[in-house]
């Protein structure tokens, strides 16, 4: 489990979770670790592009991991959760205000 503090942290994932289809795509990749661009394009009906777009924001919140797979003759970019569970302190910032 992680736990985010800061101001930064707390609106990246907000921002990352303020998608459907982000949230669709963390659902998934938490059923089916590693799975691929084309998987994700092909399971929700979406270009590859929007796949990168999306995939490239859940990563900068720190949600998911990008990783090469190399496997079926070629390498393919692999999706994985970092975490399964995220705790957000609200508290911890305003605290240290004071």
């Amino acid at each position: 489990m992680q736990e985010l503090f800061s101001k930064e942290d707390i609106v990246n994932f907000s921002k990352a979770l303020s998608s459907e289809l982000r949230v669709n795509l963390l659902q998934y990749i938490a059923a089916h670790p590693g799975a691929s661009f084309p998987e994700l394009s092909e399971q929700f009906h979406v270009s590859r592009v929007a796949i990168t777009q999306n995939t490239r924001i859940l990563q900068d919140a720190g949600l998911i991991d990008l990783r090469h797979n190399t496997g079926k003759g070629d390498a393919r970019k692999a999706c994985y959760l970092k975490e399964n569970r995220y705790t957000i302190n609200f508290t911890s910032h305003f605290a240290t205000q004071n």
